[in-house]
């Protein structure tokens, strides 16, 4: 009994403990279940905003595209007050059709923007907010998006003329498509393009700094057929038929980029006085070495660095390029020049000048790159390099642009009779209206053309200015017949050749009737009054002539504010009112 005693409570005691080990380990398991579960529920951790506040900048703060197309803009975090926190992004107001991306997001310093709008997408222009958050903090900024409907080939060169390519490389683009499609870079020619003798014609921006400026040829007197390159006097012995450079050259200025001048971060040029930063951005049509001798890139200078310093830059261009395509520092006239990698582009044909389908376009800072790109017919080409590589952004007001020879001070030699007319259009900092002015004298570039200036003027219109160059026949050419020029004049004015000038015919006709009182006349006059008939009623701003047929009821409208009441049958001397509310003549008082 005892001994079956012992054996039931070790059954107990094994029983009590398999128990509590069992319970234990639920015990345990559901703890961890639960705690598992209470962190998963748990929101991620961005960790804790820093100090400080920011603001948001877009640029560019206006953004065009069309229906089926993208477009972008680079958002930039500027930190104040230690800020130093990671910004999330969000862009609202955008138009029905339209998406926004951005990348990265969130950023600690700049995110790109990328919008796009399907083929059905709501035209017109609309206010975008992008928003940024940072834990508590917010900010916000605006930019100007506008969307339009499908485009001819014309308004499709303008409009990639100023559509930023999406990153740093080569591209290519084909009408009617508005995406630039990436392509293999080149090597750019290693040969300088000179510092300029002052006679050409620029585009002075009136306020604020260039962002860029787009060169083309809107006439042409006549076909050209050929154009060839005069090498004389020139170390290289390059120069043919079609042979010739097109270049949109900045003015000089004081640079302020340390680390593109010297890798040791020294800045010799930054007041100016022993070296200045130039930029061109160049066409350079090498058809002698067809078909690879046609490419569009960015040379950079710094003018009078090898004469002060004994030696050029030894840093490399940013931009994280392919092996092989990048240029070195190489000295010329006292200065050194460097370019960047090319996109190479179809051999141009002269004879596409005067036609307006051949742009040229150099930009700074747009998305946030400086580009150059050629829209040529249905086609385009351009490159993408990092921004204010020397420090052009804050020192652009003058814009060059022409044709020249290819390079080293080498002329385009144009066939006589030749009148050309120019057209160098800018757009301000951040995509803004800017006014242009013309000014004289003050080409940068030492490549010439053997088209003079002449006696047509420069004039603004505008963002644009615009003005012709001219190889005229000497008197006796074609049978003594002289070749008078062709002269590009203001809108509503035409070149007069017996008077060597623009001139307008004032016009104050409108589809009222004849201006008067003094409404602008057309030419930078007035219509006078006295322009009126003696029988005519100057109303407002027209002179009006009544209209009232004899022999018919009066009382009707005279078609100058008045009535008819003056018109009656012969022998009627009054109109008067009828009960009806019409009106007869009255020959009551007929004598």
């Amino acid at each position: 009994m005892e001994k079956s005693g012992r054996s039931d409570r070790k059954r107990f005691a094994r029983m009590l403990c398999a128990f509590s080990s069992g319970m234990l380990l639920m015990l345990v398991s559901s703890w961890f279940a639960l705690a598992t579960a209470q962190v998963s529920k748990t929101e991620p951790v961005t960790g804790p905003v820093k100090g400080g506040s920011y603001t948001l900048a877009a640029t560019p703060n206006k953004v065009s595209m069309v229906q089926g197309s993208g477009g972008m803009s680079r958002t930039t975090v500027r930190p104040a007050n230690g800020f130093s926190g990671s910004v999330s992004f969000a862009a609202t107001g955008l138009p029905r059709g339209v998406t926004a991306a951005f990348s990265p997001n969130p950023a600690t310093e700049t995110s790109t923007l990328t919008l796009t709008a399907s083929t059905t997408a709501a035209v017109g222009e609309t206010t975008v907010t992008i928003r940024g958050t940072s834990g508590s903090l917010t900010a916000t900024t605006t930019l100007s998006l506008t969307v339009t409907g499908t485009m001819d080939a014309a308004a499709w060169r303008s409009y990639m003329s100023k559509h930023p390519v999406p990153g740093v490389g080569c591209f290519t683009a084909n009408y009617p498509s508005t995406a630039w499609t990436p392509t293999k870079c080149m090597l750019a020619p290693p040969y300088p393009l000179t510092v300029g003798n002052g006679t050409d014609f620029v585009a002075q921006a009136q306020s604020g700094t260039i962002m860029s400026a787009t060169g083309s040829f809107p006439f042409l007197n006549e076909q050209i057929s050929d154009i060839t390159e005069n090498d004389v006097g020139n170390p290289f012995t390059f120069g043919g038929s079609n042979d010739f450079s097109l270049q949109v050259n900045a003015n000089q200025f004081p640079t302020s980029t340390p680390n593109a001048i010297q890798s040791n971060g020294t800045n010799p040029c930054a007041s100016g006085s022993e070296c200045t930063g130039w930029q061109q951005f160049v066409l350079t049509n090498y058809a002698s070495l067809s078909p690879v001798g046609s490419s569009i890139y960015i040379q950079f200078w710094l003018i009078g660095y090898q004469a002060a310093f004994g030696t050029c830059p030894n840093s490399q261009i940013p931009g994280g390029w392919e092996s092989g395509l990048l240029g070195q520092w190489r000295t010329s006239n006292g200065g050194c020049f460097i370019n960047s990698p090319a996109t190479g582009v179809a051999i141009q044909n002269i004879s596409a000048i005067g036609s307006g389908q051949l742009l040229l376009t150099g930009s700074n800072d747009l998305g946030g790159l400086d580009e150059v790109s050629l829209l040529a017919g249905n086609q385009g080409w351009a490159l993408g390099f990092p921004t204010n590589f020397i420090g052009l952004s804050q020192a652009w007001t003058q814009a060059e642009f022409n044709v020249f020879g290819l390079w080293n001070g080498s002329q385009a030699v144009f066939s006589p009779g030749i009148t050309i007319g120019v057209a160098d259009t800018l757009t301000g900092a951040g995509g803004s209206a800017i006014s242009a002015t013309c000014v004289s004298n003050q080409g940068t570039t030492g490549e010439t053309n053997n088209l003079s200036l002449g006696q047509c003027p420069c004039f603004a219109n505008g963002s644009q200015i615009e003005f012709t160059e001219s190889n005229l026949l000497p008197p006796g050419s074609y049978g003594a017949i002289p070749v008078t020029p062709f002269c590009a004049c203001p809108n509503g004015q035409f070149w007069n050749p017996n008077t060597n000038s623009c001139t307008c015919t004032p016009n104050c006709s409108g589809s009222r009737g004849t201006m008067c009182g003094g409404q602008p006349d057309g030419c930078g006059g007035k219509c006078l009054s006295s322009s009126c008939g003696k029988d005519d009623s100057c109303k407002g701003e027209f002179c009006c002539i009544p209209k009232c047929p004899t022999g018919v009821a009066c009382g009707a409208s005279d078609g100058c504010g008045g009535s008819c009441s003056g018109y009656c049958r012969p022998g009627s001397l009054t109109c008067k009112s009828t009960p009806s509310g019409g009106f007869v003549c009255d020959s009551s008082n007929n004598k």
